[in-house]
């Protein structure tokens, strides 16, 4: 395995094999490897370098919490609700890092104020040893699980078995989907919480921030609000000075990087989007994760053939003269960005010099599991470095109308349950 600083993405779910299905058949996703355990079935499964592991919990073991503790990879996902029964929700909840030297890693993050909730452990395979610890976020129920796998042959970890498989034959296939990499992971916090995570950041994984946009300033963030919308975004990735060491692949050094969005939302009593996964999904975590494509339109296209649901930008979006200039100028086809529902966001215009435009071109799914929370981003970069701070506003309208749409009678958005939420 190259040395990338992202291992893999952990998600915990009820129905193993509805995920399998999700990820093999509408993302086009290889299954890679598997493990199962009498409390556990685990599945790898990767498209690029992009790599998920889906954690299915036999919850109907009474000493469910004991059996996963004793175990190298296993962790409740939602530890306060488990308690034998089936009471907790699906959640991508494990952001996997891949390290140089796990001790030094560890020294650091327990000097941040970091908390251990899995004790460091070499696990020797006859394919080779590995290093791994586990890191509790300040973030909800997200974890790091904290590896050194650089000595590793097999495939994934040790105790998962390969999968058999022949040559993808998709590659060739006119139906092909081309995923390259995780593009970036996006952590929802409660209102006036972002500095505190990016400082949390900092200090346990020598992580920096970085500007998302022209206009945003290093106290307040990038800020966007119109009408209802009112959000505050924070960017952040790993700093290769930073002691701990990640491992980086410098000959494809965007697709190794591992990059932070902090969002929260500025009006704490509306039902905007992040005040409903903040209640749907019991507190603070990963919102959603961008899965970077060199060809949106046709990714987005073949998505949408295989049954993958994507939320619809305003109609008017397309009509606007300022961004019909801008699509015309940097060349894209209007109409087939129309047809597919993609935004795109110019970062830079051309310059005497000859730089290149940059610009981005993105779309959001709906929500993958039953609750209304976790959903993927497919997003283009052509020399773009932000996340497509022009598109803010059309890409939160595409959010809301579903929202809208699936919001029942029962559900209360304006107020948040009172056990999960941290002090500031």
């Amino acid at each position: 395995m190259p040395p990338v600083t992202l291992h893999h993405v952990e998600i915990g779910v009820h129905d193993g094999q509805a995920a399998l299905r999700k990820f093999v058949n509408q993302f086009q996703f290889r299954l890679r490897a598997t493990r199962v355990t009498d409390f556990c079935s685990q599945w790898v499964v990767e498209k690029g370098k992009a790599r998920f592991l889906l954690t299915e919990l036999k919850t109907d073991l009474s000493d469910l919490a004991t059996r996963c503790k004793n175990d190298n990879y296993t962790f409740i996902w939602d530890q306060s609700k488990v308690s034998g029964k089936r009471d907790s929700i699906d959640s991508v909840f494990n952001i996997a890092l891949e390290v140089r030297d796990v001790n030094r890693c560890l020294n650091r993050v327990v000097g941040g104020g970091g908390t251990l909730v899995r004790p460091l452990k070499n696990i020797a395979s006859p394919e080779g040893d590995v290093q791994l610890a586990m890191v509790k976020s300040c973030v909800g129920n997200t974890v790091h699980s904290v590896i050194s796998s650089r000595d590793y042959k097999g495939q994934f970890l040790p105790g998962f078995v390969a999968y058999p498989c022949e040559e993808d034959p998709s590659a060739v296939n006119a139906s092909f989907i081309d995923i390259t990499h995780i593009d970036h992971v996006t952590l929802a916090c409660w209102p006036e919480r972002s500095g505190t995570v990016l400082q949390w950041y900092e200090d346990c994984f020598g992580m920096k921030r970085f500007l998302i946009n022209s206009d945003e300033t290093e106290s307040s963030g990038f800020v966007v609000e119109h009408g209802d919308l009112g959000v505050r975004l924070k960017a952040f990735e790993y700093w290769q000075c930073a002691e701990i060491g990640l491992q980086w692949d410098s000959a494809n050094s965007e697709s190794s990087k591992v990059k932070f969005v902090i969002a929260e939302s500025l009006k704490s009593d509306t039902p905007d989007q992040l005040n409903v996964f903040l209640t749907e999904h019991g507190g603070e975590g990963i919102q959603h994760i961008g899965l970077h494509t060199p060809d949106i339109v046709r990714t987005v296209s073949r998505l949408q053939a295989n049954g993958v649901e994507f939320t619809e930008p305003p109609f008017t979006y397309y009509t606007e003269v300022g961004k019909l200039n801008e699509i015309h100028e940097i060349g894209e086809n209007v109409e087939e960005l129309k047809k597919n529902g993609i935004l795109l966001d110019k970062e830079s215009h051309e310059e005497t010099n000859g730089k290149p435009v940059r610009y981005l071109m993105q779309k959001f799914t709906k929500p993958l599991f039953s609750q209304r929370t976790f959903f993927i981003e497919v997003i283009q970069r052509v020399r773009a470095t932000g996340f497509g701070a022009g598109n803010i506003t059309a890409l939160w309208q595409s959010v809301q109308a579903y929202l809208a749409a699936t919001a029942s009678d029962d559900r209360d958005f304006t107020t948040f349950p009172p056990y999960n939420t941290p002090e500031k």
